[in-house]
C-alpha cells in the first residue's frame, strides 16, 4: 500500500506492513500502535489506521473572549477542556479584561472548543467571541504537546 501525502512528496518512508510517501516539509511524525501518522506543514493529516485513508485538516486559531471571563476560572477550565480534546496551544488573560486563546488541532475538534468557549465555565458570562485564523506553527509557547496557561499579556 502506498499513501501519497502531498503534491510536493519526495521522501519515501517504509513502515512495518506499509509504505508511505511524505512531504519534505512535514515536521511532525507520530507513531502509535498500529498507526503511522505524518502531519504536513500545509495542515493535512493522513492516517493509515484503516483500509481507507482519512483526510483531516489541521487548523490554528486565535480566539478573543469578552465579558465576565476573568476571575471565574476561565483559563483553567479552558485548559482542562482543551487537554481533554487533545489540542495544543494556550490561554491567557489580557490586561483589557479579555481572555485570549490560541489553539491548534483538527478542524472539527477546534470547533468543539470554540462552541464550548461561547458558553464558558459555570460562573463566566461570555458576551462576544472573535475567532481569527492564524498561520500553522505561529502559536506562542508551543514547546509541549498539551494546552497551557500562559502569563497575562
Amino acid at each position: 500500500m502506498v499513501v501519497r501525502i502531498c503534491t510536493g512528496c519526495t521522501v519515501y518512508r517504509k513502515e512495518p506492513g506499509m509504505a508511505v510517501r511524505i512531504c519534505t516539509g512535514c515536521t511532525v511524525y507520530r507513531k502509535e500502535p498500529g498507526m503511522a501518522v505524518r502531519i504536513c506543514t500545509e495542515g493535512v493529516r493522513y492516517s493509515s489506521r484503516s483500509r481507507y485513508k482519512t483526510l483531516t485538516m489541521i487548523t490554528s486559531k486565535k480566539i478573543f473572549i469578552t465579558g465576565q471571563v476573568q476571575g471565574v476560572f476561565f483559563r483553567d477550565s479552558t485548559r482542562q477542556k482543551a487537554n481533554a480534546l487533545k489540542l495544543k496551544g494556550g490561554v491567557r488573560n489580557l490586561r483589557d479584561g479579555r481572555v485570549e486563546v490560541q489553539v491548534s488541532g483538527e478542524e472539527a475538534v477546534v470547533q468543539l472548543l470554540i462552541k464550548w468557549l461561547e458558553i464558558g465555565p459555570k460562573y463566566a458570562k461570555v458576551s462576544t467571541i472573535k475567532v481569527v485564523d492564524i498561520a500553522m506553527g505561529s502559536l506562542l509557547g508551543t514547546h509541549s504537546d498539551c494546552f497551557e496557561i500562559w502569563p497575562t499579556k
